[in-house]
């Protein structure tokens, strides 16, 4: 979500899970202007073409805000939230307050104070469904994404 804090999913269908201790490496193609947080996780059991639905937002205020996936292809799906704020205040991630989401991992980078978070939740229905990030306190500079795999 270019212009407030950029936020991106990346995926690899079929990769294989590698050992909690690893190290990953990203590499920039020129030093990055303001702060820089990496999440990851692995997921077992998505298809070969897993991305279903996606969905962006944006917030300029407050302290959460929602975005929504639209309709999922299929049910038993697995729903990935993602956030950021670069507020240049003390602020920190502190999860989703959408019913049923769980906190992979949250953190602070940077200079400017950059708050990120990762979340997942399953679901067993054809529906949309709404990831709502907050934060500690007021942001004004966040994005968000929410993503459907199959």
């Amino acid at each position: 979500v270019s212009g407030y804090t950029e936020i991106s999913l990346w995926y690899k269908s079929s990769a294989a899970a590698v050992a909690t201790s690893t190290t990953i490496t990203v590499t920039y193609t020129s030093a990055p202007t303001s702060g820089s947080t990496v999440n990851a996780a692995h997921a077992a059991s998505c298809g070969a073409s897993p991305l279903d639905v996606s969905n962006t937002a944006t917030a300029t205020s407050g302290s959460s805000f929602s975005v929504t996936t639209g309709t999922l292809g299929q049910t038993n799906e697995l729903i990935i939230g993602m956030a950021g704020d670069q507020s240049g205040a003390a602020v920190t991630y502190s999860g989703s307050s959408s019913t049923g989401f769980t906190n992979l991992n949250s953190a602070v980078g940077g200079a400017t104070l950059l708050a990120s978070g990762l979340d997942y939740k399953s679901v067993t229905a054809l529906t949309s469904v709404t990831y709502t990030p907050s934060w500690s306190t007021t942001i004004s500079r966040a994005g968000a994404g929410v993503a459907s795999f199959k």
